[in-house]
C-alpha cells in the first residue's frame, strides 16, 4: 500500500488500519487465549524445574558432604564440576523462562504487541526452558555418575574403614576381658597359694 493511503477512508469511513482491526478480531482473541493457556503450561514446567534443581544445588548433593570438612565429596573431580554448572545453568535459565511467561501473562495484549512483543517473549521463554531442560538432563546424569561410580568407591571406602574400627574395638574388648580374667584367676591362685601356706602350719 503506498504511504498516501494510510488515512484514506473507504465508503464505509474507515481506514485501512481500523478496517483490518475489525477484520480480524477473532483472530486476535484467539491468538490471545492460545498465548495465555501456552504461557501457564510453560509457567508450571518452569517452575517445576526451577525447584528440583535448586532442591539438588542445595539439599540432596551427590556423594553427600564430609562432615569434617563440611564440604562435599569429591568436590575436585570433573563430574561434580559438570553438575554444579549444569545445575546453576539450568536454574538460571528456568528461572528467567518464568518471568518471560510472567510477563507474557500480564501483557495488555494489544493489537501492535502482537506483532513484535509477544511473539519474542514467548520465543525466548520456550528457548529458555528447552535449554533448562537439557542441563537438567546434564546434572542428572553428572550425578549419576558421581553416585554410581565415585560413590560405589566412597562406600567401598567407608565400609572398609568402619569394618577395621570395628576390628579394633573387638580386638580392644577381647584383650581388656583377658587381662580381666587373668587378674581374677590370679587373685584366686594367690589365694590358694595363702591357704596351703596356712594348712602347713
Amino acid at each position: 500500500m503506498p504511504p498516501s493511503y494510510i488515512r484514506l477512508r473507504n465508503s464505509d469511513g474507515l481506514t485501512a488500519q481500523e478496517l483490518f482491526t475489525r477484520k480480524h478480531k477473532e483472530l486476535q482473541k484467539d491468538a490471545e487465549d492460545w498465548m495465555k493457556r501456552t504461557a501457564q503450561f510453560s509457567i508450571v514446567v518452569s517452575t517445576v524445574i526451577a525447584t528440583g534443581v535448586f532442591a539438588a544445588a542445595v539439599k540432596l548433593i551427590p556423594s553427600g558432604t564430609n562432615d569434617e570438612k563440611n564440604k562435599p565429596n569429591y568436590l575436585d573431580k570433573t563430574s561434580f564440576s559438570v553438575f554444579a554448572l549444569s545445575d546453576a545453568f539450568a536454574f538460571i535459565s528456568s528461572a528467567t523462562a518464568t518471568l518471560a511467561f510472567l510477563s507474557i501473562l500480564v501483557s495488555r495484549y494489544a493489537e501492535y504487541d502482537f506483532h513484535k512483543s509477544l511473539p519474542l517473549k514467548l520465543i525466548s521463554g520456550l528457548m529458555l526452558l528447552f535449554i533448562s531442560i537439557a542441563c537438567m538432563m546434564v546434572a542428572f546424569c553428572s550425578a549419576f555418575f558421581i553416585v554410581y561410580d565415585d560413590g560405589s568407591r566412597l562406600e567401598g571406602e567407608s565400609v572398609e574403614v568402619r569394618g577395621k574400627r570395628k576390628l579394633v574395638e573387638h580386638i580392644e574388648k577381647v584383650t581388656s576381658v583377658d587381662s580381666d580374667v587373668e587378674q581374677e584367676v590370679g587373685g584366686v591362685w594367690d589365694e590358694v597359694e595363702e591357704g596351703k601356706g596356712i594348712g602347713s602350719c
